[in-house]
């Protein structure tokens, strides 16, 4: 039989899902092994750190034009951080539903616009799958209830900590 001209996506060496799409390797901090797992950070990943920064602190002069130039580069980068930091939670989220279903980890890996948490083996039921993939989302979920929790805890008045949690909410 001929091969269809644009073959559709589909399984790869007996895996439920397509391979993944190569990521960037430059690292620029030393490999770190959070459970054993190295972490690979990308030099790109500055770029995106420096646009959050950036918005962040832009939303702020907007929104807030009274808040001391100071008050708000630190706001920015506070935001810069917890977005981040809740990028790496949400692949760790990943990272525990497969290593809870026996999958083997290779590493995670953070870039320019995001970061994965690549396995050297697929999963063995789609079930499997769908509670892996589920389970990032589900860290975003509660980290933006905790972080909504927070703002209405601290309302009024609108406090400077609050105003940074808020805006990491936001950008999850």
């Amino acid at each position: 039989p001929q091969r269809p001209l644009h073959p559709a996506p589909g399984p790869v060496d007996g895996s439920l899902f397509p391979a993944p799409i190569p990521m960037p390797t430059t690292r620029i901090i030393p490999t770190i092994q959070p459970g054993g797992v190295p972490l690979d950070v990308h030099a790109s990943w500055t770029v995106w750190f420096g646009a959050v920064f950036l918005l962040s602190g832009s939303l702020l002069a907007i929104l807030y034009p009274d808040l001391a130039v100071r008050a708000t580069a630190t706001l920015a980068g506070v935001n810069a951080v917890v977005f981040s930091v809740s990028l790496a939670a949400h692949e760790l989220g990943h990272a525990l539903a497969a290593r809870r279903y026996g999958l083997t980890l290779a590493r995670f890996r953070v870039w320019w616009g995001g970061a994965a948490c690549e396995r050297t083996d697929a999963a063995r039921r789609p079930g499997h799958q769908f509670w892996i993939a589920a389970s990032g989302p589900a860290v975003n979920l509660v980290l933006a209830g905790l972080a909504h929790g927070t703002w209405a805890l601290l309302l009024p008045p609108v406090s400077h900590l609050a105003l940074a949690v808020q805006m990491a909410w936001l950008s999850n």
